[in-house]
């Protein structure tokens, strides 16, 4: 589905707090203003989120340190649905030697709510941090042409059993596609293309920075064609990422195809 567009307000970064799973559809938000070092802890399997709702494309800088050297930690750039900005929003590079230092500075295409998120990468424990930001407003570098599935929120409903054909290339370079299983069974997924790379993805709702399934085989050597399956009980959602490796101008089209064996 696609989310109409609203206004968006001047610059602001918001500290999310986790909640409790029963109170996590609103989590409490402490205003963050930038340039500001903020302190906050996280452990594993419990990140720390930031929210920043930006009036403008631009140059999104952050800086994390701990003083915890060996904790590992990573931080993320993601869209409002989760989904990595691209290669350029994940740090891991341990700078300095200190395992809980990292920085990012990513190119955001567009107006919108973005993600800051820090992972304790592995392990046990937990960490203090720091956390500093900074944006460089830059509209003319907005993206010329915004994906309609793109993300999450905006991805094509299916129905099972009914093929779709898209295509991907130039600036496009995944699609969003959102299956619903009405029955339990094993939901497969492919994709069948005579030309291009493809990758096929298969996330949880909810989580899209960490697969449930995914398939980069070429089956019969054809790099377009992907297979997955996934377990899935009645009335569950599956969200799948077809991206690709092809870097050309031109559109290179695959159908995307799926099927149901019940339990």
């Amino acid at each position: 589905m696609i989310h109409a567009r609203r206004s968006i307000p001047a610059l602001l970064l918001t500290l999310v707090c986790a909640a409790p799973a029963a109170a996590q559809a609103r989590p409490e938000r402490a205003t963050l203003p930038m340039g500001t070092p903020t302190k906050g802890s996280v452990a594993d399997g419990a990140p720390a989120m930031f929210s920043a709702t930006l009036a403008s494309a631009g140059l999104l800088a952050v800086a994390l340190t701990s003083e915890t050297t060996d904790s590992d930690l990573v931080l993320l750039v993601c869209d409002e649905d989760g989904q990595l900005i691209s290669s350029e929003g994940r740090s891991d590079r341990d700078y300095q030697g200190n395992r809980g230092n990292e920085y990012v500075s990513v190119l955001l295409p567009e107006a919108g709510t973005y993600l800051v998120v820090v992972e304790y990468s592995s392990g046990s424990g937990k960490a203090a941090f720091a956390l500093s930001a900074a944006f460089a407003a830059a509209p003319a570098l907005a993206s010329q042409s915004q994906d309609a599935d793109g993300r999450p929120s905006r991805a094509t409903a299916v129905t099972v059993g009914k093929p779709l054909d898209d295509s991907l290339g130039g600036g496009d370079t995944w699609d969003w596609f959102a299956v619903r299983a009405e029955t339990a069974g094993t939901l497969t997924i492919l994709t069948k293309a005579p030309e291009g790379d493809l990758k096929l993805e298969a996330y949880a709702e909810g989580n899209y920075r960490a697969t449930i399934a995914s398939s980069d085989q070429d089956l019969q050597g054809t790099k377009g064609n992907e297979s997955l399956n996934v377990e899935v009980e009645a009335g569950q959602t599956v969200y799948v990422r077809v991206s690709t490796f092809f870097s050309g101008s031109d559109a290179v089209p695959y159908r995307f195809i799926t099927a149901m064996i019940p339990n």
